[in-house]
């Protein structure tokens, strides 16, 4: 059975990312949504905030506010995924995953390359 799955953003981040799914054939595309004002709500049941990091999540420092680690926390424990999305490579976000608690974790997810791959956090 493939994991059902809701893509976020209709833009060539999604593009990207529905060729890799269908090459993989692990997972069922149940939804894309592509308004901002739906992102982080209830979406077929499935709660899910899928973020940029460059520019959005980090600082020009490079950093994540405090404030932001807070509502990332808050939304979690309300049992809304995080998923970070982002051009680098899976490797290079341990440091970030760490940070936010992600790291290792089981169903729990980085979406890299730009859409390109959809890595499980645990083992990984």
């Amino acid at each position: 059975m493939k994991e059902k799955i809701v893509l976020l953003g209709g833009g060539g981040h999604c593009h990207s990312v529905i060729d890799v799914l269908e090459q993989e054939d692990k997972y069922q595309i149940i939804g894309i949504v592509d308004k901002k004002e739906l992102i982080g709500s209830d979406i077929l049941g499935y709660k899910i905030i899928a973020c940029d990091l460059d520019e959005t999540l980090l600082g020009k420092d490079k950093k994540i506010t405090p404030e932001n680690k807070r509502a990332i926390q808050k939304a979690r424990n309300l049992g809304v995924k995080f998923v970070p999305a982002t051009g680098r490579g899976f490797t290079m976000m341990q440091d970030i995953l760490v940070e936010l608690d992600l790291h290792d974790k089981p169903d729990e997810y980085v979406i890299s390359y730009n859409g390109a791959i959809i890595t499980e956090n645990k083992d990984n």
